[in-house]
């Protein structure tokens, strides 16, 4: 196997290996759950908001035996419990559930300002406790069961399916670089969109909101080959491949522009992924559920 492949192939399963743990449902609270990767209480609370859920709280009895049995390899993770929220220095989970209606004890050995309550276990069982906001801890996204699934896999009512291209689309208008706007969409149980030929590349031109000039698109260059691929692995001979006429002159000059936008006359053009913030579109397969 030559290099170029091998570094391909690891590339690829790094994308696929972060995005391959999706929701499990649990009938015993009749809800999904998710554990994610260790982040600070902000980046876990944003997690689940984009992924269309709740961090999750043991707001009665069985949300924490749940929560206990899908989090046995962790002994502390974050929980939707906070101040933040809520006036009068009373702590309350995110559904609005206030800690004396949560029957569970309370340490607070890092000191009485910390604004957020972690999940603890020890031999003794699972306690909450006080704890530093920005600290990174493993975390559990919830949803419950609301039959509110629509015809894009999905609740989120702003994916839009086109029979032309049996696809579901979203135009996100936030200013984001293209790393972030990669997460959101993959967050939605979606990817950046791919435009595969000139149909779909007229299909999407339609549903854009052309605010800026330029819009974030799921194409990419891998470093050490060059190659350019879309974030589902196509080659670029394989998808729409209309650029801007300046790109291979220029190309040589700026290695950093690894990731892809689209303008409105259907041109591409190479950018630097983790700036330059731009609005961005998602895709998302219509028989891919989120929530299964």
């Amino acid at each position: 196997m030559s290099n170029k492949l091998i570094l391909f192939c690891a590339l690829l399963s790094s994308i696929v290996l972060d995005a391959q743990a999706w929701y499990v449902y649990h009938p015993n609270i009749d809800g999904w759950m998710k554990v994610h990767e260790p982040a600070s209480w902000e980046d876990a609370y944003a997690t689940c908001w984009r992924e269309g859920t709740l961090l999750a709280s043991p707001i009665n009895l069985e949300m924490r035996h749940e929560m206990e049995t899908v989090s046995l390899q962790n002994t502390s993770y974050h929980t939707g419990i906070t101040l933040m929220f809520y006036p009068g220095g009373q702590f309350a989970s995110l559904e609005g559930i206030p800690i004396h209606h949560i029957h569970m004890k309370i340490h607070d050995s890092e000191g009485s300002f910390e604004q957020c309550l972690s999940m603890e276990h020890d031999v003794a069982g699972s306690y909450l406790k006080k704890v530093n906001c920005s600290a990174k801890r493993p975390f559990i996204c919830y949803r419950k069961r609301d039959h509110t699934t629509k015809e894009c896999g999905t609740s989120d009512k702003q994916y839009k399916f086109i029979a032309a291209t049996g696809s579901c689309y979203k135009m996100h208008t936030v200013l984001l670089p293209w790393n972030d706007a990669f997460k959101i969409c993959r967050a939605e149980g979606g990817h950046l969109v791919v435009i595969n030929d000139e149909l779909e590349q007229q299909e999407v031109n339609k549903l854009i909101t052309w605010s800026q000039e330029w819009v974030s698109v799921g194409l990419r260059q891998y470093k050490g080959t060059g190659d350019w691929m879309s974030v589902q692995g196509d080659h670029l001979e394989q998808v729409y491949n209309v650029w801007q006429p300046a790109r291979e002159a220029i190309s040589h000059i700026f290695p950093q522009r690894q990731c892809c936008v689209i303008n409105k006359l259907g041109k591409l053009h190479d950018i630097k992924c983790d700036d330059d913030s731009r609005n961005f579109f998602c895709e998302k397969d219509p028989n891919h559920y989120q929530f299964v």
